[in-house]
């Protein structure tokens, strides 16, 4: 046996704390149990402790001298990239009620599905489909509530010919503004469950950057108490969009979350900002800036008693982008690989009338090769990120090392400190 190249150690005050980016399987070792545990970096070094052995197998961490686990970690990687799962992610409108500044969206198309392209895309989805694949809808814009009609219209017809999933299952992306009660009733019943709302920081910092675009007015207390009078309806999780200008107000974010009675009642997580242009904005963290302002806010969490860490999983597949089986439809009925790429024509992959074109752009996400630079064949996080954003990395022309890379094991000890509470 021999220990895995995946495992990640950390010494904490409670003592050596180990971590596989594998399995995610997380073990903590006393002083006596460390000792036994170096004998096995040492050529023929005998551990005395068999319960450790028994312990670390079952976590990945020592495995057998014949496995190849780089080769192993990609095959993994390939057999996810192709599974024939169907992903579609569906952009009724690309019309919004808002006007955020630092939205990807600006000065794409803004036109709304009609009823004849959704039919065509109701028959291509089908057509894509067998009685054993599970199949997959992501409800995005623009604000898809703004077109709530037609999500009811293709959801009701997709239902009607269920028998031809191995499963269904929905989510929605939207900026909570329209997320009444009444429309959360409506979401549940189409089996829209699962739902992604942004904040951008408290009140006086979310107003200011996400408000609507007529009128100017904030956004906030509205979303919010949409968010507490649907919380108990939908799965809700509340993204915070980060950048240098409201990192610091995030706590003040999640204080408020909690005086509403909504800690236990949503997730809550932070992104970055990014900005992937040649004179990318100065207010974006880096990746390393990044991991240092999260490992920052895990640990003040923490020492409030929070429990909003999570363990770090395997990325296989990477993203569905590059999977054969996985498409965005705009409005207009064309389809596309990325979320960022929606409703640029020049990025389009084919039609739901037309079909599939196999372009340059299709070929570009379907042969991406994720672990190609000589840094990721022997970087331990390799499991956890896979190389990273594809759509990032081909406009970028060169790998960025994720946040992970920075703080993992920061994160796997906050999180391990979390379960203490």
């Amino acid at each position: 046996m021999k220990l895995s190249m995946y495992n990640i150690e950390t010494k904490t005050k409670d003592g050596l704390l180990i971590f596989n980016t594998v399995t995610s399987g997380i073990l903590l070792l006393n002083e006596e149990y460390t000792l036994e545990y170096e004998k096995l970096k040492i050529d023929d070094g005998k551990c005395q402790k068999d319960d450790l052995i028994k312990e670390m197998i079952r976590c990945g961490m020592l495995v057998d001298d014949s496995t190849e686990e780089l080769s192993k970690v990609i095959v993994e990687n390939n057999v996810n990239k192709y599974a024939h799962n169907i992903d579609f992610t569906i952009a009724t409108t690309m019309n919004c009620n808002f006007a955020c500044p630092y939205c990807y969206e600006e000065g794409v198309r803004y036109n709304t599905m009609t009823k004849k392209i959704a039919d065509k895309t109701i028959r291509f989805i089908l057509e894509q489909t067998t009685s054993n694949t599970p199949l997959s809808i992501y409800w995005y814009g623009g604000e898809p509530l703004l077109d709530m009609k037609t999500i009811t219209y293709i959801t009701k017809e997709l239902q009607k010919n269920k028998d031809k999933f191995a499963s269904y299952s929905a989510s929605i992306v939207t900026n909570g503004y329209l997320l009444t009660e009444k429309v959360a009733k409506q979401l549940k019943k189409l089996n829209i469950e699962n739902v992604q709302i942004t904040l951008d920081g408290p009140a006086y910092i979310h107003n200011k950057r996400r408000y609507l675009k007529a009128s100017k007015k904030p956004t906030f207390e509205t979303i919010l108490n949409n968010i507490k009078q649907c919380c108990e309806i939908l799965n809700i999780s509340i993204r915070v969009n980060v950048d240098k200008s409201n990192m610091e107000c995030v706590d003040e974010l999640f204080q408020t979350l909690c005086e509403k009675g909504l800690k236990d009642k949503v997730s809550f997580y932070i992104s970055p900002v990014s900005d992937f242009s040649e004179n990318p904005n100065k207010q974006c963290f880096s990746n390393q800036e990044f991991s240092k302002e999260q490992v920052d806010f895990y640990l003040r969490m923490i020492e409030k008693g929070n429990k909003i860490v999570s363990v770090p999983h395997a990325n296989y597949g990477v993203c569905s982008a590059i999977s054969p089986f996985s498409f965005l439809v705009d409005p207009l009925g064309d389809l596309y690989k990325c979320w960022n790429d929606v409703s640029r024509k020049d990025l389009c992959v084919g039609n739901v009338e037309t079909g599939v074109q196999y372009n340059e752009v299709l070929s570009k996400y379907l042969n991406y090769e994720p672990i190609k630079e000589k840094k990721c064949f022997k970087c331990s996080i390799l499991p956890l990120c896979l190389g990273g954003c594809p759509n990032e990395n081909m406009v970028l022309k060169k790998t960025n090392c994720s946040p992970l890379k920075f703080n993992v094991s920061n994160i796997v000890e906050y999180y391990y400190k979390s379960q203490l509470i």
